[in-house]
């Protein structure tokens, strides 16, 4: 199963550090933000990652070219500087078969999600797709959730 990181958002809470990098690429210790979301999915089995990026892209894409242990894990693509959430999704899936199931997250989006259990839960919707998110008060960005079933993002 694929998951699908969304990592192409301007990093406006974080504009020290993001005027340079995305804000998936911010360190958190000696790894971006971006890789410990990646290793936490591998140390769940999940190998197939693809990227959807916007701003700064290309620092995403150089960094997993270069990290050989990812290279062949992670896709990263460019879905457009002012692209929106849907808008990332719909332009990643080209790299998904008809009807293949995927996962879906943000690239600032570290957890604890129990994804044996996450996938419980998106086998037993039958749906292609499960989104991962929480519920902070934001002005940057919502998802309206109605009845288990994502119907906007805002």
């Amino acid at each position: 199963m694929k998951v699908l990181i969304l990592a192409g958002g301007f990093g406006y809470r974080m504009s020290e550090d993001t005027v340079k990098l995305p804000k998936p690429m911010v360190k958190i210790g000696n790894l971006p933000i971006l890789e410990h979301i990646i290793n936490f999915y591998i140390s769940y089995g999940f190998e197939d990652f693809i990227v959807s990026g916007g701003y700064k892209y290309t620092v995403i894409k150089k960094y997993f070219q270069k990290h050989k242990n990812l290279r062949d894990k992670v896709k990263v693509i460019n879905t457009g500087l002012k692209t929106q959430t849907g808008g990332r999704i719909k332009r990643a899936q080209h790299l998904l078969n008809k009807n293949e199931d995927f996962m879906v997250t943000y690239g600032d989006g570290l957890s604890n999600v129990n994804l044996d259990k996450l996938l419980k839960f998106h086998l037993k919707q039958d749906k292609i797709g499960t989104v991962t998110s929480v519920r902070p008060v934001a002005r940057f960005g919502e998802i309206e959730i109605k009845n288990k079933h994502v119907v906007s993002f805002k």
